[in-house]
Parts: C-alpha cells; sequence; structure tokens
C-alpha cells in the first residue's frame, strides 16, 4: 500500500513540472506589458510552491519506504574476523 502512495506522490510531482513547462512556454510568448504576463508569472510561483512540497512528501515517502525495506547491499555479507592479540 505504502508503494502506491509512493507511485501516486511521483506522478504528482511529474505533472508539476509538466505544468511548470507548460507555464513557462507561455510566459516566454507572453509579452511582460501584457497584464497576461503578472498573472501567468504569479501561476508559475504557485506551481513551483507546489512541486516543492511535492518533492518533500516524495523523499518523506521514500524515506519511510527505504527504512521499512533495507537495501541488502549496504547490509555485511561477511562477519569480520575478530582483532589478532
Amino acid at each position: 500500500m505504502l508503494h502506491a502512495k509512493t507511485d501516486a506522490t511521483a506522478i504528482d510531482v511529474d505533472a508539476g513540472l509538466d505544468r511548470i513547462a507548460r507555464l513557462l512556454k507561455q510566459l516566454d510568448r507572453t509579452p511582460a506589458e501584457d497584464p497576461a504576463h503578472r498573472a501567468l508569472s504569479a501561476a508559475m510561483q504557485v506551481e513551483a510552491d507546489a512541486y516543492r512540497k511535492a518533492l518533500d512528501h516524495a523523499q518523506v515517502a521514500a524515506a519511510a519506504v527505504s527504512h521499512l525495506e533495507p537495501d541488502r547491499e549496504l547490509q555485511p555479507t561477511a562477519t569480520v574476523p575478530p582483532r589478532l592479540r
């Protein structure tokens, strides 16, 4: 169940990045003196804030999953022999 939530978060992050890219293209085509330029700029700031929050949430979710499923590569495969005296 936790994987499904993590996958949904990844989709949200990707969708947020797509929305930011689309707004950036619209902003580039809009003259600076056009009132729509200011509205697009504000919309980009809102999307950027939401994107940062989604990234933070995805990192927290990934950390929670990594704590539940330890990485086998990081676990020692052999014991270290005791020091010789």
